[in-house]
């Protein structure tokens, strides 16, 4: 059975022949992952038991989980048009992907904000109704609004303790983070941060005191 999997004699979805082993192989995979990416070469008959004696692996969420997280030899790229399929897919099954692969996908640009761009988790924020925040954030060019479904993968992946609880704790992660003041006008950051000493407790404003505003 080995043998014959190496033979370029299966066709996908699209009726392209392909074989089961080598890095342009026919992919196992379900309805749903093949509607989630549809580019990719999906046997067209995945169940048959021939493809299952032959021990061809199913994509999985570990195996997806790692093409997200970087190039992984014999599949193919996971387009960005696709992601939002893919984070709502991945997040129904977030228990199958190992704490190693979690890490990695945290750190790779694949959660989608608000406007469907890519991004690492941590360039991400919650969103809120301060447009005096939007505004600073606007300035800055950074903490993007997250999209739903990339702040449900978090959850999912339990990596939302990685965003800060609101929008303003982020802000003030951010100035703490800052070697210096944002390069924006004083009024852009005044407002923001009056915001995030009325919202929150004294004990989250305090580390403020070693910054020079």
């Amino acid at each position: 059975a080995r043998r014959i999997a190496a033979l370029p004699i299966f066709p996908d979805l699209r009726g392209t022949p392909r074989s089961l082993v080598d890095p342009a192989r026919a992919l196992r995979g379900t309805d749903e992952l093949a509607a989630a990416l549809p580019d990719w070469p999906w046997l067209a008959e995945p169940e048959r038991a021939f493809i299952e004696a032959t021990g061809a692996p199913r994509i999985d969420a570990r195996a997806l989980a790692a093409a997200l997280s970087g190039p992984v030899s014999g599949l193919p790229v996971v387009e960005s048009r696709h992601l939002a399929r893919v984070e709502a897919w991945l997040a129904q099954r977030a228990d199958e992907v190992p704490g190693g692969l979690v890490d990695a996908l945290a750190s790779a640009p694949i959660w989608l904000d608000v406007d469907g761009v890519p991004r690492p988790l941590d360039a991400l924020r919650r969103g809120t109704d301060s447009s005096a925040l939007d505004a600073l954030y606007a300035a800055l060019g950074g903490r993007w609004i997250g999209s739903a479904g990339a702040l449900r993968l978090a959850q999912a992946l339990r990596l939302d303790r990685r965003l800060p609880a609101s929008d303003h704790d982020a802000l003030i992660a951010d100035l703490l983070r800052a070697e210096r003041l944002p390069d924006v006008p004083r009024e852009t950051l005044a407002h923001p941060q009056a915001e995030a000493c009325a919202r929150l407790p004294p004990t989250s404003i305090a580390p403020l005191a070693r910054v020079a505003l």
